[in-house]
């Protein structure tokens, strides 16, 4: 009886002390609790003043802490293994996975060419071991939290195209914010495809485009268009022209997929990222392997990037990609992805470009 009773007391202190009450747990459920950040979470929030912190509820701040906290403990349990990339805080350390997804912005739905168009024209030579546009290409942008990859992608394929074309040096660059504002066929920060812009743009006979600095990308902050709609007249125009767009399934085909880098430039590619993949939003350098829920079979494809060159780095051979994250993600915007049959992430599945 005795043993009974200590062990009933054993199970009883370790019910009272042992346990959390759910205010512990979720302290952000108290109607007054005030969340305060730690040292090294305020730090980050002002290294990064765009996520306009202050307009936060109590439970998005202590989510997006939790969230921060636990992206470090990943960084440092990586660093500790060897891996030919690395990795470490960028904008999305605090990111939470319902919001992942205004990041991105291709939607396959809205494809209005969803067979091929015609390539002409490839050139006969073999193309290089490596290629890299990016020396003609203007500076990364950031799409924010505005799913309009699709007017990112255009913008930095048409810039580029031309830059290596007409060996031009951007000063300033396109304005994705026109496209967004302009473009009936596709749905601004909702989504939409880089082939029913170019589509759009050559059958309105378009020989234009707005330079960013005359329109201003804003849609990062508001997540919509432009209250004031399309605007086109006492802006800086940039001349435009593309004699044909092209878009290639590709399904794959790594050597396709190089010929037709070697003989447009750089093109559109739509990629599949990984939805809370910590390994892919932490990437900072090197050549990108990890899988982490990467579809790799042309069945689903969510964001739209510029496929850029390729090369082979310590062995690995890689495609070079520019994305619209801005300059703290990656190599200043930039990832190395493996490059093989498997095909990573989708990265050569269709491809989008023109004939300028």
């Amino acid at each position: 009886m005795k043993c009974l009773t200590i062990s009933i007391l054993i199970i009883f202190s370790a019910t009272i002390f042992g346990s959390k009450s759910s205010d512990e747990k979720e302290p952000h459920r108290r109607k007054d609790y005030k969340h305060v950040f730690n040292d090294e979470y305020r730090k980050y929030l002002d290294a990064h003043p765009n996520k306009n912190h202050h307009e936060w509820s109590e439970e998005i701040k202590f989510r997006r802490e939790q969230k921060f906290n636990q992206t470090l403990k990943w960084i440092e349990n990586h660093k500790k293994n060897r891996h030919p990339y690395e990795v470490g805080i960028t904008r999305f350390a605090d990111v939470l996975e319902e919001d992942l997804t205004k990041y991105l912005g291709l939607d396959e739905s809205q494809n209005r060419q969803p067979r091929s168009l015609p390539i002409i024209n490839p050139l006969d030579s073999s193309p290089p071991a490596s290629l890299d546009y990016s020396s003609y290409a203007p500076p990364i942008t950031d799409q924010a939290k505005c799913g309009a990859c699709w007017a990112f992608a255009t913008v930095g394929m048409l810039s580029t195209v031309y830059g290596y074309t007409t060996n031009r040096n951007w000063n300033s660059y396109l304005s994705e914010q026109f496209l967004i504002d302009c473009d009936p066929v596709d749905s601004g920060c909702k989504g939409g495809f880089p082939s029913n812009t170019l589509m759009w743009l050559k059958g309105n006979q378009l020989s234009y485009m707005l330079d960013s600095i005359s329109y201003p990308y804003i849609s990062g902050i508001t997540e919509k268009p432009s209250v004031t709609g399309c605007k086109t007249s006492g802006l800086n125009y940039v001349p435009l022209s593309m004699s044909t767009i092209f878009q290639a399934n590709v399904n794959g085909d790594v050597d396709y997929t190089k010929q037709i880098l070697w003989s447009y430039g750089p093109v559109i590619t739509g990629m599949s990222v990984p939805s809370n993949c910590t390994a892919f939003h932490a990437y900072k350098s090197g050549v990108y392997v990890d899988n982490c829920n990467c579809v790799s079979n042309c069945t689903l494809t969510n964001h739209a990037v510029v496929l850029m060159g390729y090369g082979t780095e310590n062995g690995l051979d890689y495609w070079l990609f520019r994305n619209s994250w801005g300059t703290t993600w990656g190599i200043n915007g930039y990832m190395k992805i493996e490059r093989s049959s498997l095909n990573k992430c989708n990265m050569a599945c269709i491809l989008i470009g023109i004939e300028p």
